[in-house]
């Protein structure tokens, strides 16, 4: 006598997108860059893809036959559910949102290039360590996944 499957729902949606146009830069800088190394736009990101899902079920929880009834909805609703890590930014120099392209630059070498001729080559490594976290940028990369639980009363 038990239907469990009664007044339940389950939406997946799927989402792909061809990488949106940017405009890349010639010369890389810390974290930027700059000139237009190209046409306006003409330059692309990768492709994205994400899955999100849904299952709600609803419980009659008062009310009798003859009288609107009240109902309660839970859900459990999952965004990003196989957790890609799409790319949706990227420095417009290198065209990566790992690297901005600064340190294999002149610029950039000099920079190294300093720090080992006023005698401080052990904080060379620092210095490397401590550029690269500057370059992590949590906007170049779509949110991870996340889950919301919930409910609504519907009378």
């Amino acid at each position: 006598g038990l239907d469990f499957f009664s007044n339940m729902g389950i939406n997946v949606q799927g989402s792909g997108a061809s990488g949106r146009p940017y405009t890349k830069e010639q010369k890389p800088q810390r974290y930027s860059g700059t000139g237009i190394g190209g046409a306006i736009n003409g330059a692309r990101l990768p492709w994205s893809f994400g899955v999100d899902l849904r299952i709600d079920k609803s419980f009659r929880i008062g009310g009798n036959e003859g009288a609107n009834p009240l109902f309660a909805n839970v859900y459990l609703r999952i965004e990003n559910v196989f957790d890609t890590r799409n790319v949706i930014g990227v420095y417009s120099a290198s065209g990566s949102a790992y690297d901005d392209g600064f340190l294999v630059t002149p610029d950039g070498q000099s920079s190294i290039q300093t720090l080992i001729d006023s005698g401080r080559e052990d904080d060379v490594d620092n210095y490397l360590i401590s550029y690269q976290w500057g370059e992590l940028n949590p906007d170049f990369y779509t949110l991870p996944r996340r889950m919301y639980l919930g409910a609504s009363l519907q009378f």
